[in-house]
């Protein structure tokens, strides 16, 4: 089965039993983000309840990336890994509540804040509302958040055909864990960025296809068939449309931020904003079909603005110096452009 329904159909069988409300479905979890771990390098574990903790309190769970396990050559002892204040979980901790708990409360508790103190980054989930949470310069930054469902109601009734829930969700799912266990990674390289933007543009993919019939998506179709000189009709027509839309807005932002960090007097502790992005383009078919794109109307309805907010997040994590040393105006194609395409729509790409 999919990963994600394997974990849906371990919740069927848990939550809507007897079973404990809120540990009920730690193996299931556990197993779900394992699944993804291992297709990481460094290979990224969750383990729960890690023991050694000098917490008030022990973290329902935690990230540990392979270098930090005692032992490869005995996995078992991956479970009875210890910690102490010197050697936090490099990839954060885990805070698991119940199906029905309002993780609005759970946020603002002085639990999360605690954990917040020890580690930079935190996964907050109640099984199918899940929140990444940081510290920065002491404030609470709510960073991505990915729902199976609408609402607690809504879940237990779709994690009754889990198989349905995980071909609609499973791999926006997918993608989201994968960047929740890379979060606090070093992002250095272009083809590791390329992956991330190309990830976020699954995810604005999948948000325009749930607002097909938005009138703001037809204003974007006659824009970009008036700029191309090109007509977009029948169902490949109409994918090439959203894909090409998709892939303007994120190469587009990523042409702006290439512009803005070679700006003269450029410091590194700047902060580039996907707002901004327009200005930096100066290839007027491009730029006249980015302006169209980067309407904030037209984003909110078609509810990308937070997936460009973490886009620009992303973006200011890298360490300009290593990528700019790795990347090379006369490479882009071959370590940017290729793996993006690849990554985000091998169809388009040929």
């Amino acid at each position: 089965m999919h990963p994600v329904e394997t974990y849906l159909a371990e919740l069927r069988d848990s939550v809507l039993s007897k079973g404990v409300a809120e540990t009920s479905g730690y193996t299931g979890l556990a197993n779900l983000i394992n699944e993804v771990g291992r297709g990481l390098k460094p290979e990224v574990k969750a383990v729960i309840h890690p023991r050694g903790s000098t917490l008030e309190g022990i973290p329902d769970g935690a990230f540990f990336t392979k270098d930090e396990f005692r032992d490869e050559t005995d996995s078992s002892l991956l479970m009875r890994l210890q910690f102490d204040e010197s050697r936090r979980p490099k990839r954060g901790y885990l805070e698991v509540k119940s199906v029905a708990e309002d993780l609005e409360k759970t946020i603002q508790s002085p639990q999360v804040r605690k954990y917040l103190d020890a580690v930079p980054y935190l996964v907050v989930t109640n099984y199918w509302d899940f929140r990444l949470l940081s510290l920065v310069d002491g404030q609470l930054i709510e960073g991505e958040r990915f729902t199976l469902a609408p609402d607690e109601g809504a879940f237990r009734e779709a994690i009754r055909k889990p198989r349905n829930l995980a071909k609609d969700q499973g791999a926006r799912f997918l993608d989201f864990l994968q960047r929740a266990l890379i979060h606090e990674a070093p992002l250095d390289a272009p083809k590791d960025l390329a992956w991330y933007l190309a990830s976020y543009a699954r995810e604005a993919l999948a948000r325009i296809e749930l607002h097909a019939d938005a009138a703001h998506l037809e204003q974007l179709r006659k824009s970009m068939e008036e700029a191309l000189g090109i007509s977009f009709r029948d169902a490949e027509g109409e994918h090439f449309f959203r894909s090409s839309l998709v892939q303007t807005l994120f190469y587009g932002l990523f042409a702006a931020w290439v512009l803005w960090c070679q700006a003269p007097k450029r410091r590194e502790g700047d902060v580039f904003r996907w707002q901004e992005g327009i200005d930096h383009l100066h290839v007027p078919a491009i730029s006249a079909i980015y302006h169209q794109i980067q309407d904030r109307a037209k984003l909110r309805a078609l509810d990308l603005v937070p997936v460009l907010e973490w886009t620009a997040q992303v973006l200011n994590r890298m360490n300009r110096e290593a990528f700019f040393k790795k990347f090379r105006q006369d490479h882009a194609v071959q370590y940017f452009y290729e793996p993006f395409l690849q990554a985000f729509d091998p169809d388009l790409r040929k």
